[in-house]
């Protein structure tokens, strides 16, 4: 199942590439197919999603579930974003890694991964204030816990980091395999007759440059490519011990809207900086509108390099998975 989750976002990555050639000159299709190249050589990356949308919008969609979004709210999702920086493919179990969740402009959950070892701190008290939760309801909580013997709790709701020592190893022990199985040469040819498949059926197009550079507009048929899709998963279920799609697990290439979806991608110095999906087109592909007043809506996703420098944490709270587990355990009997 994870070969083939890395397919799928091996996918949008290709269409990425569709504008990634060493020249600035290079046609669209010449574009596309260098960025598949770079996209093989490309060993590390800082990947950041965020929403494009405005106010309004989002408050249209809200009203639409019945649910009731303010305007301030929505401006806090718009500046809100999730950075992910680490090895693409290939990494080593020691590779650093660092994800941040940015909300309304602040740094409030903050991962790390350095030498085996996982350093996780939240905001509590920003994420509290920004979904209306009350502070001190959640420190007095804290103090509670503190005084059963959970004394990483409250660092925790301080904002201090915790080091959870032994998870990889924890994790290994637990699903009984290793955390971050290497890729093996089937997987790897598997993602490359996939890849191949998207540069064949995808074609792309100018459509003129801004700030973020040039702009390409990379459109992909979605029932061809599915149905290249569904042999890799065959494929995958065929595989040793049959662990990839169990057989009748996909529907038919029928059901498959027979549309194209579009990707706009921006590129600068023959580097991809920014992807967008627009959801609106989703609604083109089902014969369902978007809800009234919903007139913007779509992912952006802004690429850059990623050094690979990830420092760990001073002084952290250190914590190990088993010791939490005991705590949790040790509270659900006598609570």
């Amino acid at each position: 199942m994870r070969r083939l989750f890395a397919g799928l976002t091996v996918t949008m990555f290709v269409l990425a590439g569709c504008a990634s050639s060493g020249s600035d000159e290079a046609s669209p299709t010449e574009a596309l197919n260098g960025a598949l190249e770079n996209l093989e050589t490309t060993e590390s990356l800082t990947t950041t999603f965020s929403l494009i949308s405005t106010p309004e919008s989002l408050q249209a969609a809200a009203a639409e579930d019945g649910d009731e979004l303010s305007e301030e709210d929505a401006a806090k999702i718009l500046d809100s974003s999730l950075t992910v920086s680490g090895e693409t493919t290939g990494a080593a179990s020691d590779a650093p890694a660092e994800i941040i969740l940015n909300v309304a402009g602040e740094d409030v959950i903050e991962v790390r991964v350095v030498d085996e070892t996982l350093y996780a701190r939240a905001d509590v008290n920003a994420l509290a204030e920004t979904f209306g939760g009350d502070p001190a309801e959640i420190a007095a909580v804290a103090d509670q816990l503190a005084a059963g013997g959970m004394t990483y709790v409250k660092p925790a709701v301080d904002g201090e980091w915790l080091a959870l020592q032994g998870f990889k190893q924890f994790v290994e022990g637990y699903a009984g395999q290793p955390a971050e199985p290497e890729a093996s040469e089937e997987d790897k040819q598997l993602v490359e007759q996939f890849t191949a498949s998207i540069k064949d059926n995808a074609s792309v197009t100018e459509a003129g440059s801004d700030d973020a550079g040039r702009h390409l507009v990379a459109s992909v048929p979605l029932r061809e490519t599915y149905e290249d899709y569904a042999v890799l998963a065959e494929n995958l279920s065929e595989g040793v011990g049959g662990a990839g799609m169990p057989a009748g697990g996909l529907p038919d290439a029928g059901e498959i809207p027979d549309e194209d979806a579009k990707l706009d991608v921006w590129v600068r110095d023959g580097q991809v900086t920014q992807i967008e999906f627009d959801f609106l087109q989703v609604g083109s592909w089902t014969e369902e509108e978007a809800p009234e007043g919903v007139e913007t809506m779509a992912l952006r996703v802004a690429l850059a390099d990623f050094s690979g420098e990830v420092a760990a944490p001073e002084d952290p709270v250190v914590i190990t998975p088993e010791q939490i587990i005991q705590d949790f355990a040790g509270g659900s009997m006598t609570g």
